[in-house]
């Protein structure tokens, strides 16, 4: 499985400590086991290079803050510059037609989608590798990791679960995105979870997606045409 690892965005989230070159995953916000300060992607990177799994993993950044990506992580990192920031749809799409056409890895290679400012524990990362078995036994394409909300958070995007769920697997009804509070908390009491941005599939399935929208399935004919493409997010596309 490859490690698709999302580092763009626009800096606009906690401005001004974060810019159009140094987005808030680049910020050294954390204290690591020396007391050290390090940011959210130096933090994951960390955690993958501890499993094992950072020979598996690469960058989706842009062209502003590839140096600042490199800076962080080393510069033996594999990343793919975005030839301008186009959210993630684009940008997930770029990424795995880079595994197909350079990479030359197989349509049935599963891919797993982790935004760089998720902050988890590297048992989270060790148990995206156990989803791929998850979304075959129930007879699905895609999974998305949930998590089960503490508070109510309208900022955040929100799972909901289809009435089939059970103790820890369920099909998905609908993704709601930064809903209002009243419609957070609605659910919330539903059961819905927060949605990690944590998704896994198959570089066919996304070759599927691709198609019914008519876009490139060849790297280089992709990069050259994105500029064109609408910019919206992965979740708002499926």
């Amino acid at each position: 499985m490859k490690y698709i690892l999302l580092s763009g965005g626009t800096g606009t989230e906690l401005w001004p400590l974060s810019t159009s070159v140094r987005s808030k995953q680049f910020l050294k916000l954390f204290e690591n086991e020396e007391g050290a300060l390090e940011s959210s992607v130096q933090k994951i990177w960390k955690q993958l290079k501890a499993l094992r799994l950072d020979k598996h993993s690469m960058f989706v950044t842009n062209a502003q803050q590839s140096t600042l990506l490199k800076d962080q992580c080393g510069s033996n990192i594999t990343f793919i510059e975005e030839p301008m920031p186009k959210n993630t749809m684009a940008a997930i799409c770029l990424a795995a037609l880079y595994a197909k056409d350079i990479e030359r890895c197989e349509k049935d290679e599963w891919l797993a989608i982790v935004p760089v400012d998720v902050l988890v524990e590297p048992s989270f990362l060790q148990a995206v590798q156990q989803l791929p078995e998850k979304v075959m036994q129930n007879q699905a394409e895609i999974g998305l990791v949930g998590i089960t909300p503490t508070y109510i958070a309208p900022q955040y995007g929100y799972i909901d679960l289809a009435p089939d769920k059970g103790a820890n697997v369920s099909h998905v009804q609908r993704l709601i995105d930064k809903p209002t509070i009243e419609v957070a908390t609605q659910l919330i009491h539903q059961g819905a979870l927060w949605n990690s941005g944590v998704y896994v599939m198959q570089i066919k399935t996304l070759l599927q997606m691709m198609d019914k929208f008519s876009l490139p399935l060849q790297y280089q004919q992709f990069v050259s045409q994105y500029e064109s493409f609408d910019s919206i997010s992965f979740d708002y596309a499926v």
